[in-house]
């Protein structure tokens, strides 16, 4: 804007000039004159380069708004952007939530699935439904079913009591011998007493513990005694 008033100032001296000089004006400059020309000149830059301050100061101004308004804008873009972050970490949380709820659903089913299957299958075989009572009793604690757990526990108890009925009255063929159901059993009663929340169940589950140990000891004994052992691997 400056440059701008100094090239328009130049510009109307220029043509004074050559007005002067075509023309042939005679002008006589006296010393009044001349400090009289020259204080038009300074009053003039003055009034120039004040105007120019003044004007700078207003863009300047205007430019500093402009900055405030973007900044303002960009502030509130990234609040907004960390709302909908916390909202997408919230969604995220609440998705997890729903499919470990969804998990543990799924668990309980097992957990009643194996529990039917057992009370089925050891109407036929014992020893096949206190492998899937088991396995109902571990799935449970899985889903922290503690209720189921703990009936699934007490219904292993009887069931046991009349598998030991059954040795002593040598009904081996209601057991169902097999070697590796009284594996798999051991080893799943194993995972249940780990479980975290096996404490809750722990009075129910010990005796079922020290009713397996006796039903195991009681069908070695006897199983032995009438010769029955190499039936043990073929059911």
């Amino acid at each position: 804007m400056k440059n701008s008033w100094m090239s328009l100032l130049a510009l109307v001296f220029s043509t004074i000039a050559l007005i002067i000089t075509f023309l042939r004006i005679d002008v006589t400059i006296t010393h009044e004159s001349f400090i009289a020309i020259i204080a038009s000149f300074v009053g003039a830059a003055c009034t120039i380069i004040v105007g120019s301050q003044i004007y700078n100061s207003i863009e300047t101004k205007r430019v500093i708004n402009l900055l405030e308004s973007k900044n303002n804008s960009l502030g509130k873009s990234i609040n907004d952007s960390n709302i909908k972050l916390y909202s997408i970490e919230k969604d995220v949380r609440d998705l997890h939530k729903k499919m470990e709820e969804s998990n543990l659903k799924i668990e309980d089913l097992y957990s009643i699935c194996y529990y039917i299957e057992a009370y089925t299958k050891e109407k036929e075989y014992l020893l096949a439904g206190f492998e899937h009572y088991v396995k109902a009793i571990d799935k449970a604690l899985i889903a922290n079913s503690i209720n189921y757990a703990k009936y699934y526990s007490m219904t292993l108890s009887w069931s046991i009591r009349d598998g030991i009925m059954y040795i002593i009255e040598s009904k081996y063929e209601k057991i169902g011998l097999n070697s590796s159901s009284e594996f798999i059993i051991d080893k799943i009663m194993q995972s249940v007493q780990l479980r975290d929340n096996y404490s809750l169940i722990k009075k129910e589950f010990d005796e079922v513990v020290q009713l397996w140990s006796e039903f195991k000891d009681k069908l070695y004994k006897n199983t032995k005694r009438v010769g029955l052992n190499d039936l043990r691997d073929n059911h």
